[in-house]
């Protein structure tokens, strides 16, 4: 069960710019206008998300302005409170210098190194792009033998052999690694002050690279992983709850005579675990889409005329990023002539099958005749050819440059599967996969939403979607709002649905999934904190006036149970019921009543055949029982959690730490395994 955050009123803003600002006077100011300290827990935890507070290089004076204000916090609580709560103050508060003494240490461990003290700022950067290279290439090596095995390839669960011989999970081995990669270039930037007056990452120009050089880079791309590693997990202290535990020397065998502590992460949360879910079925149903695409022949045919015509060498790559992210947003995004960042979303679609577009044909360059291009490499070009490009292909200057600067590399990068282009002294660098590979629709949204922009929350198309599903199969369903007297105020019901006398309440919401960030992931536990507040609100609003029903469907109707749900429009969903509340989404919805079996197929159009796994229905139609069974413990919830694996990893931080964590990745299942998981629901 997910733990959903409690509703405060505590003004986190103005107590997070207190502790910005290190000051206790202010902070006590706000602790004792509003009594905090009868809450001691709910301020602990709006302290605890206060960036400010964290010191990710080292800076004396700001730890110790910081450590005496929170000293002082924890002796007024323990005076107010009288010490009730004073260990999980102690704690809890104690976090920030651990997480700045593991972030301190990869930079000395760093500058320690003898192998990288003789390389040169520039070739330390360019050796380290080399390297991810030589890996990413290593990757795809492996990744294309297990295609060549006897056995089918199933692409949510696939995996390679690891260095230790270990399969691991490539699409998020990959993933880590670019940004590891993000992590190296900042660390360089902030190392040598590599930032423009706007933030933008600005490396040296290419310089050229011996292999001895970039094998010595790797322990540069080591500290980077290790970097990323502490980043998360200290964002899931402060944001998720995360336990952790501080280990001394005593507790290793032969510690290294600096030994500083050992740091060890409890479980991984709920929420992360279904955060993980969302993402592996959006992966497979992206997946899925693309190959429905490629067998689509009229389509195909469609779209190679169209491109015969216009001369466009991109008309399939803007089709598919245009329909993936209408269909994730749930509206057709053609219409909507909003402005994200000085683009529409037509204009982002536009400069990334642009850029692509340029770049492959550099990629393809490199090769000789009878070569294939190589899966990953380094493309340098100038500011002003791609320009030119971008405007050969209709985009004006103004806009051309807008896409060129929300793509590049900056200090706030998200990753470079957002900000893909590296500025360089006299242009841009790209590493082709990061580009070329990526899914374009899932790039925008995320460069977008990572600056604070927001898509419609409820677009009309969900809405539609969701009644249309039922009124289809026979099931009624209807939209309906009504207006009373404040303080009872509007009642909007997205969806009505009458089945064998249960009354389905459905709130659609149109949000985008978290991707593993553990901010995101607490925006949207407090996002279904509302959820519940507005659902009950509905529900007190039927049992008030049920005329309402009656109304909304034209005739006298009954019903003897209600049940709420939540329907996202992404495919993120959880076990059972949260305050009596489904949260599911219209992917489960849709499948359950478009597609009695759940199934395995394998072969091509010419010569397949299917594998089946487990019947939704159990009968010729299916029932509302089943319908909640689908909805309370989805099949497709069970499976990738039955794909999902924990992975233990202990690690040094530097030369004095030693970290411990589970870490959340994916697992090879066969299909004796999904056999096995389906025989249990």
């Amino acid at each position: 069960m997910i733990p959903i955050p409690e509703a405060t009123d505590i003004p986190e803003a103005t107590i997070h710019k207190a502790l910005t600002k290190l000051s206790w006077k202010l902070l006590k100011k706000e602790i004792d206008k509003l009594s905090l300290h009868k809450r001691p827990l709910e301020l602990l935890q709006v302290v605890m998300r206060s960036d400010s507070l964290i010191n990710k290089r080292k800076n004396l004076d700001k730890s110790k302005k910081r450590d005496v204000l929170l000293n002082e916090l924890i002796n007024y609580i323990e005076i107010k409170t009288k010490g009730k709560h004073l260990e999980a103050f102690k704690k809890k508060l104690g976090f920030f210098t651990i997480a700045d003494e593991c972030f301190s240490e990869i930079l000395e461990f760093e500058g320690k190194l003898s192998a990288l003290k003789d390389l040169t700022p520039a070739t330390r950067i360019w050796a380290t792009l080399n390297w991810f290279i030589g890996d990413a290439n290593t990757l795809q090596k492996k990744i294309a033998d297990e295609f060549l095995g006897p056995e089918p390839v199933l692409f949510n669960t696939l995996s390679v052999p690891g260095e230790s011989g270990e399969p691991i999970d490539p699409s998020s081995y990959h993933a880590q690694q670019v940004g590891a990669l993000g992590s190296a270039i900042l660390m360089e930037a902030y190392r040598n002050n590599w930032f423009d007056p706007d933030g933008t990452v600005v490396i040296p120009d290419k310089v050229e690279t011996s292999e001895e050089e970039i094998f010595k880079s790797g322990s540069i791309f080591y500290n980077a992983n290790i970097w990323a590693l502490i980043d998360d997990l200290q964002e899931q202290v402060r944001f998720l709850g995360r336990d952790f535990f501080i280990h001394s020397k005593d507790k290793y065998t032969n510690p290294p005579g600096d030994f500083k502590f050992g740091i060890e992460f409890g479980e991984n949360t709920d929420a992360e675990i279904f955060d993980h879910v969302a993402g592996v079925r959006n992966n497979t149903r992206e997946s899925s889409n693309f190959f429905s695409f490629k067998r689509d022949k009229q389509l195909n045919s469609f779209l190679d005329a169209t491109a015969a015509i216009t001369g466009s060498h991109s008309v399939k790559e803007h089709y598919l990023a245009s329909s993936s992210l209408s269909v994730l947003l749930n509206y057709n995004i053609l219409e909507d002539e909003t402005i994200y960042e000085g683009l529409t979303l037509t204009e982002w679609i536009e400069g990334f099958c642009g850029l692509r577009e340029y770049c492959s044909k550099l990629h393809s360059s490199s090769a000789a005749a009878d070569e294939k291009p190589l899966g990953s490499e380094l493309i340098s070009f100038t500011r002003e050819s791609i320009l030119e490009h971008l405007m050969s292909r209709g985009a004006s200057q103004e806009s051309a440059a807008n896409f060129i600067d929300n793509i590049t590399f900056h200090r706030k990068a998200r990753d470079l599967f957002d900000s893909p282009l590296i500025k360089t002294s006299s242009g841009y660098a790209v590493v082709s996969d990061i580009l070329l590979d990526s899914v374009a629709s899932r790039v925008i949204a995320s460069n977008i939403l990572s600056r604070k922009g927001e898509f419609k929350l409820k677009g009309g198309g969900l809405e539609s979607t969701l009644k249309d599903i039922f009124n289809t199969n026979g099931i009624d369903a209807v939209s309906y709002k009504r207006k009373f007297p404040e303080p009872e105020g509007e009642f909007e019901y997205d969806t009505l649905a009458l089945w064998d006398n249960k009354l389905f309440v459905m709130e659609c919401k149109n949000r985008w999934l978290c991707e593993g960030r553990p901010v995101a992931i607490y925006n949207y536990l407090k996002q279904t904190r509302s959820d519940i507040a507005q659902v009950n609100r509905l529900i007190t609003g039927i049992k008030s006036h049920p005329e309402m029903v009656s109304a909304a469907f034209g005739r006298n109707v009954s019903y003897d149970e209600i049940i709420p749900c939540v329907v996202g429009g992404l495919p993120h969903a959880m076990l059972d019921s949260i305050s009596g509340i489904y949260f599911t989404d219209i992917s489960i919805i849709s499948r359950f009543f478009s597609k009695r079996y759940f199934d395995v197929e394998f072969g091509d159009e010419n010569d397949g055949d299917s594998i089946l796994l487990y019947d939704q229905w159990n009968a010729d139609k299916p029932s509302v029982s089943e319908f909640l069974k689908a909805i309370s413990r989805p099949v497709q919830i069970i499976l990738a959690l039955g794909g999902t694996d924990f992975k233990i990893v202990e690690t040094a931080v530097g030369s004095s730490i030693h970290l411990k964590s589970k870490l959340i990745s994916s697992k090879h299942l066969d299909l004796s395994a999904y056999k096995e998981l389906v025989s249990q629901l």
